[in-house]
């Protein structure tokens, strides 16, 4: 006779391999997305680079020549040379004449004291009194010139043969006077700065 419980004892094994089927076949659920941890203000910014450090870095950088073109630096100006002032030569002197503000006159050689002496004793020339003994003079027939300084320094011999300051027209009255005729010229360059009569006993 069959057995009445073992209906019901299937029933119960279908159902429990059923409920075991739908677990193994189940679709776990996917948990909660991690995100990622939110970065504090203490970490460090990615470096940013500013309009003005890349207009000066562009400036200090070198740029490579271009081929033809010029340099953009300004040359340096070159002075010119100065002229360096005439060097002042002077000699003794007579025969002057002055024409409008041309001096001419003969070149002399002088000697003082010693000098004279020697020169004197050496030419055999006779002593007499100051000539030959305090002075001498020799002439080099050789003619100079110059045109005179506008601030030429004159001096002439008074009566008494003392030397006073002149102009030029003192100067040309006393060349024409002839009393005093030996002169010492300064000259610079082409330019007479300098006239001095000399007094001769």
């Amino acid at each position: 006779m069959p057995d009445p419980g073992r209906p019901r004892l299937l029933v119960g094994l279908v159902l429990a391999l059923a409920m075991t089927c739908a677990a193994c076949g189940a679709v776990p659920t996917a948990g909660p997305t991690p995100t990622a941890p939110a970065v504090s203000g203490s970490a460090t910014p990615s470096p940013t680079v500013s309009a003005s450090a890349v207009t000066s870095s562009s400036a200090q950088s070198p740029r490579a020549a271009t081929p033809g073109s010029s340099s953009s630096a300004t040359p340096t100006k070159t002075s010119a040379p100065t002229t360096a002032p005439a060097k002042t030569t002077s000699t003794y002197a007579d025969d002057l004449a002055l024409a409008g503000d041309r001096l001419t006159y003969t070149r002399l050689r002088w000697y003082w004291g010693k000098a004279a002496r020697a020169r004197c004793k050496a030419k055999r020339i006779k002593a007499e009194f100051e000539w030959c003994n305090e002075y001498y003079y020799e002439s080099t027939k050789r003619k100079g010139s110059g045109t005179m300084a506008a601030d030429a320094k004159i001096k002439i011999l008074d009566d008494d043969g003392q030397p006073v300051t002149a102009n030029t027209a003192e100067l040309a009255d006393a060349l024409r006077q002839d009393s005093w005729p030996h002169w010492r010229v300064w000259l610079a360059g082409t330019e007479v700065v300098r006239l001095e009569q000399v007094f001769t006993p």
